[in-house]
């Protein structure tokens, strides 16, 4: 006689409720998560130099700030287009590795800052930081 094997029962998982059950996990946590806006303000209050100066181990460095009627202030001094050229130029003979603090008005037009850059790179000056500055009313 002989034996007939029990067929072994094959297991299947449906996946359609699991796939179910995700999707409304997902929603769950969708709706339930609070949504965070953020707020950002509209004008963003910008730090300013006021005390520059030369630290310890810094190499020495000039204070140029473009005002926004086309002058600019030379280490706190004001002056033209034309002084602020032979300043630079000075400057650049006494420190050729010097920086120059670049502190531009934010109402100044791009044109006159690129004229300083300008004036910077024809004085030999390479090291240029730039900044902002606003002009007290």
């Amino acid at each position: 006689m002989l034996r007939q094997r029990k067929k072994k029962a094959e297991c299947e998982l449906d996946m359609a409720p699991m796939i179910d059950m995700v999707f409304l996990l997902l929603i769950f946590f969708m709706c339930s998560a609070t949504m965070q806006n953020l707020n950002t303000p509209e004008e963003l209050e910008l730090p300013e130099v006021k005390n520059f100066g030369k630290r310890e181990g810094e190499e020495a460095f000039c204070a140029l700030t473009i005002l926004s009627d086309e002058s600019c202030l030379i280490n706190g001094r004001k002056a033209d287009v034309e002084e602020a050229k032979k300043e630079l130029e000075a400057f650049a003979k006494a420190t050729p590795k010097g920086t120059v603090l670049l502190r531009i008005d934010r109402r100044a037009k791009s044109a006159v800052t690129k004229k300083f850059v300008k004036l910077c790179g024809e004085a030999g000056l390479a090291k240029i930081i730039f900044s902002v500055y606003e002009e007290s009313s």
